[in-house]
């Protein structure tokens, strides 16, 4: 339920506060990663900024789910896109970091990729409309979860 036109800051940290906290307390035994790339600005649909830079940052942050809560049992599948280059970059940036260490040239090759993106910031306008989101969010998971998730 997230408006148009977020940036790379916003994404990280709705999932750094939202999905995090979830799969903590789920502790799971396995996590399925859908990589989804249709939030890319590339992407003709969705009308968000995001640039390869959040994908690589949450794919982090799910492999390192994996090895903290499941053994590194993780199961990554592709998901949407419907620009064929951002998705497929996107998918390649993705798997990348799933697969680190990579050896040192393809590495430095995916960086000078990478490097020609800036990460987005969110106009401080739709940056208030999604904390309120995230808030209420959160009321709705204390409400049928019985437990709030840290701020």
């Amino acid at each position: 339920p997230l408006p148009y036109e977020i940036g790379d800051d916003c994404f990280i940290e709705v999932f750094d506060e939202l999905v995090v906290p979830i799969v903590e307390s789920f502790r799971p035994q396995i996590i399925i990663f859908v990589a989804g790339q249709g939030g890319n600005m590339n992407d003709p649909i969705v009308g968000w900024e995001l640039t390869y830079y959040s994908y690589i940052n949450i794919a982090k942050k799910v492999h390192e789910l994996s090895h903290k809560y499941s053994a590194g049992r993780l199961i990554c599948l592709g998901g949407d896109g419907l620009n064929p280059w951002s998705t497929a970059m996107g998918w390649l940036f993705t798997l990348a970091e799933l697969c680190k260490p990579l050896p040192e040239e393809l590495e430095e090759n995916i960086n000078a990729i990478i490097g020609r993106w800036e990460p987005t910031t969110t106009n401080p306008a739709i940056y208030k409309k999604v904390r309120y989101i995230m808030v209420k969010i959160k009321n709705l998971i204390r409400e049928i979860m019985g437990y709030g998730l840290s701020s």
